[in-house]
């Protein structure tokens, strides 16, 4: 991934966790987490938790954070665990989360035995949930010029819905042009050349997606796609059919996709009309293209005779051209059937 994306995405996010949950016992008041509140945010988030307190006699302010006791007095401090204070009355510790935590602050009585903890008043616990980034990326070329990107939502997060924020980007290092797509409650997003910006066809594409439960905590970090994509079109004809004059032979133009390969699986179909522009039984064509010198976005003259393939009704033809990725039709050119 490019240095450019790195500073984009890359950075961990900090939030301050509410108090509001208040506790009283013997003149002493507790106020900390809130009850049953639940922080759902993405792994590596940095989350503070404040408690303040007012008592008379010896406590101390603890943590309990999934059954680990920490104090002030702690050291040293267990892993993610990055600072705990104790002063004025309040006491904060900060977390970083990279699993499931339940989080509970309380006041033990040094009078009595503190370690192992005997709670003398707590709050009641409150839950952070992280969650990772999305996996599995692939991609699904499309016909009319279209690929849907696919993903899997975070494994480690019990909720269903995410918001989710792609990013696509010319493969070559030294771009700077991002393409950012946001949606909702989806594990892919169906795409054109209209929603790349600056898109240039036939060219390869870098993409990567990040999740994030609620957009206001920030998102994961964003997982790149294995593979790039091309986005390649349906086969195009030049509008005009031009007729030889023996009438044996047509004459049109085809331009090469952008994957070279598939310019040999295009079906070509002699299209015919009668005088009154009543549609004729059509038939296919036995057209193969084999010089190696094709390149890209290249048009191809191709002449093809036809003598034996048209009815005697028949007044004018047209090619038809069909692939997986869609079609195109040349105009109409009247024929003499001379047969």
């Amino acid at each position: 991934m490019s240095k450019m994306l790195r500073l984009l995405f890359f950075s961990l996010l900090f939030y301050s966790v509410d108090s509001c949950s208040t506790v009283s016992r013997s003149g002493v008041s507790l106020t900390g987490v809130c009850p049953n509140g639940t922080f759902t945010v993405p792994i590596g988030t940095t989350l503070e938790y404040n408690c303040s307190y007012s008592f008379s006699g010896s406590f101390l302010v603890y943590w309990n954070v999934s059954g680990n006791i920490i104090s002030a007095l702690t050291n040293p401090l267990p892993d993610g665990i990055t600072s705990v204070t104790a002063d004025n009355m309040k006491s904060v510790i900060t977390i970083v989360i990279m699993n499931a935590l339940e989080i509970q602050c309380g006041l033990c009585d040094f009078s009595a035995s503190c370690f192992p903890v005997q709670e003398f008043v707590g709050t009641e616990s409150a839950q952070a949930i992280a969650f990772g980034p999305p996996s599995s990326l692939s991609h699904e070329l499309r016909e009319n010029e279209a690929v849907k990107l696919s993903w899997l939502p975070p494994l480690e997060a019990p909720i269903p819905l995410f918001a989710y924020n792609i990013i696509i980007m010319e493969s070559t290092n030294n771009s700077l042009t991002v393409t950012d797509i946001n949606i909702t409650n989806n594990t892919y997003v169906i795409i054109s050349p209209r929603d790349i910006v600056q898109y240039t066809q036939c060219t390869s594409y870098q993409w990567g997606v990040r999740a994030a439960a609620n957009v206001s905590y920030g998102f994961t970090n964003v997982t790149m796609a294995n593979e790039t994509f091309t986005i390649i079109s349906g086969p195009e004809l030049s509008d005009e059919l031009i007729v030889i004059d023996d009438n044996h032979t047509i004459e049109f133009n085809v331009t090469t996709p952008c994957d070279i390969d598939l310019l040999n699986n295009y079906t070509y179909t002699l299209l015919q009309r009668d005088y009154c522009q009543t549609e004729l039984n059509s038939s296919q064509l036995n057209i193969s293209i084999l010089d190696d010198n094709v390149l890209p976005n290249m048009l191809i003259p191709i002449s093809v005779t036809i003598g034996s393939l048209i009815h005697d009704s028949t007044w004018s033809v047209a090619i038809y051209v069909s692939s997986k990725f869609g079609s195109d039709t040349t105009d109409y050119a009247n024929i003499t059937n001379d047969k």
